[in-house]
């Protein structure tokens, strides 16, 4: 068969397949494991010409017709793990589906029961409870935001809830969900508080307080009561700049400087956010507040050029579509770009 009609055959997964017909079509190719982008758990406007049968659109059947919320709650697979972005689904060997087929007695499951996700929960909770729980607060957000499926994400949260409570990143995700999502501004105050307290080394958790604290709260107590302790280090608790991270040294330098007036330290911020961070919209947005003459104007395409080239400001950073990132920002060595490794290589 032709690469192409492969493919269709495959790409079955999109549609609205029954989870036993794509079981075969693994047993056949002899796969073990699906693994499904939940971006793709949706109703796809691309449409087969080879199994027009299983085409579905949207607002004709279901959300729970596509194969891969059926997929979840088959006896055909088992869920062994599960993020914002994929799930990773086993084949069962028929003999555990003829078990499992009649020991639920002909009863369907929906992918918002508990059960469909108790086992997966269970043994990642005993092998990584700190990135299970951070990890699923981020598959619940997920689901509540991206596929609107508001009884998986509700019963999702609700774990995380009751198995996070000194979890600050779990803590800034539901925060962060109320806030941006909800609109529910004052809950998600005590929740970025509870996080910056837990995560103290989190340059992510202490922005995202610092500016609710600053552009919501209007809290210039709790402003000076988050900003002053981080003058210097204090234990294991590092000061703003030994945080290296130039969006925080840039939120952080007009308030040190407006409120704290410790324009020594916020000049030390606002150096290390524009030697670092000179082409985010932070240093543009904020440039407007410490300098008279306006950005544009002190940053011609030739200054630019020189930044990325010459000296460099121009600084790479990671970003996540399904994520804040706040799980991935543990300290990591600089990349070396130069080319003194090649030249300074000792010959065998």
């Amino acid at each position: 068969r032709s690469l192409r009609d492969r493919v269709q055959e495959l790409y079955q997964f999109y549609l609205c397949t029954p989870p036993e017909r794509m079981a075969e079509v693994m047993r056949k190719y002899n796969s073990s494991y699906l693994i499904l982008e939940y971006k793709r758990c949706d109703f796809s406007p691309f449409m087969s010409d080879h199994y027009p049968e299983l085409n579905c659109e949207k607002g004709e059947r279901p959300w729970r017709d596509l194969f891969c919320p059926r997929a979840h709650t088959s006896p055909h697979f088992r869920l062994v793990f599960a993020s914002a972005a994929f799930a990773v689904l086993e084949l069962r060997s028929l003999e555990k589906v003829a078990k499992l087929v009649a020991s639920r007695g002909g009863e369907e499951w929906q992918i918002d029961e508990f059960r469909v996700w108790k086992r997966m929960l269970d043994q990642c909770l005993r092998d990584e409870p700190r990135e299970c729980v951070s990890r699923t607060a981020e598959l619940a957000v997920m689901f509540l935001t991206k596929l609107h499926q508001e009884g998986v994400g509700t019963m999702l949260l609700d774990w995380v809830e009751k198995h996070g409570h000194d979890n600050g990143e779990a803590i800034y995700t539901r925060g962060r969900y109320l806030d941006y999502d909800l609109k529910r501004t004052s809950e998600a105050g005590r929740l970025y508080s509870q996080a910056a307290d837990l995560l103290p080394n989190s340059p992510v958790a202490l922005r995202e307080y610092l500016m609710w604290l600053d552009l919501e709260a209007s809290d210039e107590a709790g402003l000076k009561r988050l900003l002053r302790p981080r003058r210097y280090r204090k234990g294991t608790k590092k000061s703003l700049l030994e945080l290296e991270d130039p969006l925080l040294a840039c939120e952080a330098a007009v308030t040190v400087k407006q409120l704290l007036k410790d324009n020594d330290w916020g000049d030390e911020l606002w150096a290390f956010a524009y030697e670092n961070g000179v082409g985010t919209s932070c240093v543009k947005t904020n440039w407007q507040l410490l300098f008279e003459t306006p950005f544009d104007e002190t940053h011609s395409p030739w200054r630019h050029f020189a930044d990325i080239f010459v000296h460099r400001k121009i600084r790479s950073q990671l970003v996540s579509s399904i994520s804040s990132g706040i799980r991935f920002e543990q300290p990591r060595d600089r990349y070396s770009w130069g080319l003194e490794g090649v030249f300074n290589r000792t010959q065998p």
